[in-house]
């Protein structure tokens, strides 16, 4: 996607409310593969889920095209948010959550590869964020 997205006029947007902010053993999941999005939205962990906030992440070369009062946010705006948002990122940063993530994950990751069942047919993820896939037939197990 990111090739595809070079051409003017062509943004690429990621969703990072779920996968970002460390949980996946990078700040952004988008980190892994090496890329960066023109636009990365970031939100839930935010806040440590503490409060509502959410982000839009870009450079003025793309938000830069917004005029006040063309955009409007749910929770834009709210310096209560911004502050709360700050601390959790230095939190993430300083206590290094994503190192624990990654460990933890692959630590999680060993222990469900380890079990022995005919219904897993693969166990993936990156950190914290694990996926156990079943067989098929395995919903009427």
């Amino acid at each position: 996607m990111r090739n595809l997205c070079t051409r003017p006029s062509v943004v690429l947007v990621l969703d990072e409310i779920q996968t970002g902010l460390g949980r996946t053993g990078a700040l952004l999941a988008e980190a892994h593969e090496g890329i960066e999005a023109d636009v990365t939205l970031v939100g839930k962990a935010l806040s440590g889920r503490f409060y509502p906030v959410s982000a839009v992440l870009s450079d003025s070369d793309v938000l830069g095209v917004l005029r006040p009062g063309q955009h409007g946010s749910a929770f834009g705006g709210n310096p209560l948010a911004c502050a709360i948002a700050c601390a959790a990122l230095r939190i993430v940063t300083d206590e290094d959550m994503m190192a624990n993530a990654a460990l933890q994950g692959e630590r999680l990751k060993r222990a469900l590869s380890s079990i022995r069942s005919s219904i897993m047919r693969d166990v993936r993820g990156r950190g914290v964020m694990i996926a156990v896939e079943l067989h098929p037939e395995a919903g009427g197990a």
